[in-house]
């Protein structure tokens, strides 16, 4: 039962990865449209311990300047508390964009617009659905 239940983690991890790498890359996408004076630069690798587990190899997207930081990342710290509470608010079906902002704010004391936090919906829910 134990060795089910692992796999069954080892899979939530992944797509929980592969969703937040997804919506990283949109932050740089706003990040790009907003200055033009830049371009995507790849990526690098960290891992993160989530609630959830450690999440190994997590391709963080960068820019050329350096400039770019994802808000959906703790800046330096191998740590993100409450983050399976911000995967579950991203799964209920027809949770509104302001509502969404506020529980990123409220749990990562993040200060993002109401167009980003619908990209960034968009792009996790397209995930999920993958």
């Amino acid at each position: 039962m134990q060795d089910i239940t692992e796999k069954i983690l080892a899979h939530i991890r992944e797509k929980v990865k592969e969703t937040l790498e997804e919506m990283i890359k949109e932050e740089r996408r706003a990040y790009l449209e907003e200055n033009l004076e830049t371009k995507a630069n790849g990526y690098y690798l960290r891992s993160l311990n989530t609630p959830i587990g450690k999440l190994e190899g997590l391709r963080v997207a960068r820019t050329r300047d350096g400039n770019f930081n994802s808000e959906l990342l703790p800046y330096r710290k191998s740590y993100m508390p409450g983050f399976d509470k911000l995967i579950w608010a991203l799964f209920y079906a027809g949770i509104s964009t302001r509502k969404i902002a506020k529980v990123l704010e409220a749990l990562y004391s993040m200060n993002i617009s109401h167009a980003m936090a619908s990209r960034l919906t968009e792009v996790a829910r397209e995930e999920i659905e993958k």
